[in-house]
């Protein structure tokens, strides 16, 4: 414990019973708690640059599925929860069940998270934290910071995030610590920084990587628009009840809003998890049991827990039913929508980000390219109709036998022999765990 100014005894400052490690802790909490308060104050400030616009109708659905609100930007993106203390609901049978699911499913759940991170770069402001890291904007950054996240995550599921002395601990503290950094740099810049920290290659446009941005802001801007009613999934008929309400909308000052908040933790959480939860039949789990499904959920609840989201943010806690409904409202509501919404803004950044994602994770693993991804998430995930036979067919004949090739992966061959999935998984570990990096040709 640092020396108190002066002769003064610590124990006129702290109840005699105390040892020396509470009394550590004591005043480590303190100062935690102090942070907190501040950074609760400038987020109040920058909240009210912050505006969510729900369609008519939207007080028929209950607050357990209104997953946006004002609030979620007032909180910090951390809750100061202690690392080495497990959350009340915590189930250890079920969350090593779900390290088990996310380990034998590793192959079909990298896929979802990929084509997740497209739809979540559609959303308004979404990649804004990403692009000012500078670690993302690039083939070569971008494919370096998700393969260090892939190992990360690999240690998540394979030891105790509550044991000091595990891998998986270490990870979630230093992905904390990540996240406070981000979430500092932004928060403390000014308007005028911030507009350059977001800039993807200092405003030379000529380096963005967006071959196809004309076509794709034709394609999304002919989205029918309101809420996405597709066939993922078919929990119950999408015209009926709460998800026919329309789109929720997302109003910000690009510059003066909070960064790095509870909401926005909430909503990577989701990319996780939450896409293939809702259609695992086209993630290399066509017999996934509910039950493992309840698992995977869990094991993302407690990971959320750990990276500092509040449990009345937590997308994965409520009960596997409360969660599935939630996560498809998002997906119908905002996610999807916002596609339509990048159409009529301009895709040219979206499509960069994405670019670099895929092309720097092919560094290091064989990957199809870009657009295969986008039109397995268009048609095979979503079935878009029209946009995703568009999609589709402006494929060339190199990239149609790909698409066909990554479906034999993942819907055909899991069918007919359930262990592939399990190998696939497997053999992309090992892969991620090698870390076979090799440059890009200039």
């Amino acid at each position: 414990m640092p020396a108190l100014a002066g002769n003064h005894d610590k124990t006129s400052r702290v109840p005699q019973e105390f040892s020396e490690a509470e009394d550590e802790e004591f005043f480590t909490e303190k100062r935690k708690r102090a942070s907190l308060d501040k950074e609760r104050a400038e987020l109040e400030r920058r909240a009210r640059y912050v505006r969510f616009e729900y369609p008519d109708g939207v007080e028929r659905v209950s607050a357990e599925y209104r997953l946006l609100a004002e609030d979620c930007f007032r909180e910090p993106g951390d809750s100061g929860s202690p690392q080495l203390e497990r959350p009340p609901w915590y189930d250890g049978r079920l969350f090593r069940e779900g390290q088990r699911v996310a380990r034998d499913y590793g192959a079909g759940l990298a896929e979802a998270e990929l084509v997740s991170l497209f739809l979540q770069y559609a959303v308004p402001l979404g990649m804004d934290p990403l692009v000012a890291t500078g670690w993302s904007d690039d083939p070569e950054s971008a494919g370096q910071r998700y393969l260090a996240a892939s190992k990360r995550m690999l240690t998540w599921y394979e030891s105790d995030p509550f044991d000091a002395s595990s891998e998986a601990y270490r990870n979630m503290v230093l992905v904390r610590g990540m996240h406070a950094r981000i979430r500092k740099l932004c928060n403390e810049a000014s308007p005028e920084d911030l507009a350059g920290m977001f800039t993807i290659g200092k405003g030379q446009t000529e380096k963005l990587m967006c071959p196809g941005t004309h076509f794709y802001d034709k394609t999304f801007a002919a989205l029918p628009s309101g809420a996405y009613l597709g066939p993922c999934p078919a929990l119950r008929n999408p015209a009926d009840g709460e998800l026919s309400l329309g789109v929720v909308k997302l109003h910000a000052d690009p510059y003066r809003r909070p960064f790095m908040t509870q909401g926005e933790m909430a909503v990577s959480q989701w990319g996780f998890f939450a896409v293939f939860a809702l259609k695992p039949q086209v993630f290399g789990a066509p017999y996934i049991s509910r039950a493992e499904v309840e698992a995977l959920v869990h094991l993302w609840a407690v990971i959320g827990y750990c990276l500092g989201i509040e449990d009345r943010f937590n997308f994965a806690l409520g009960g596997l039913e409360k969660v599935l409904r939630r996560s498809e409202t998002y997906l119908r509501t905002v996610a999807v929508p916002n596609l339509q919404t990048l159409g009529r803004q301009g895709s040219a950044r979206w499509e960069h980000m994405c670019r670099c994602m895929v092309e720097g994770i092919a560094l290091a693993t064989p990957l199809p390219p870009f657009e295969v991804h986008l039109a397995y998430l268009l048609e095979d995930v979503l079935g878009m109709g029209q946009a995703a036979a568009d999609i589709v067919g402006a494929l060339s004949w190199r990239q149609t036998v790909e698409l066909w090739k990554l479906r034999l992966l993942l819907r055909g061959l899991p069918r007919c022999l359930p262990a592939s999935s399990r190998w696939l998984a497997r053999g992309l570990a090992t892969i991620i765990s090698a870390d076979n990096w090799r440059k890009r040709a200039v």
